[in-house]
């Protein structure tokens, strides 16, 4: 049983550090794709204004 632990506290430390590095990329992503919508908007009005 005491192995067990040892290996989901390792499994553990190896997710959080994937589930950080994730979210720093969803969070990256979405502010990208916020910026070129609205870059993208603001192109589409001075376009057909």
């Amino acid at each position: 049983m005491k192995i067990e632990i040892k290996i989901l506290k390792e499994l553990w430390k190896e997710l959080r550090v994937f589930l950080f590095c994730a979210l720093i990329v969803l969070t990256v992503g979405l502010c990208c794709a916020h910026w070129l919508g609205i870059q993208f908007g603001e192109w589409l009005y001075d376009t057909y204004k």
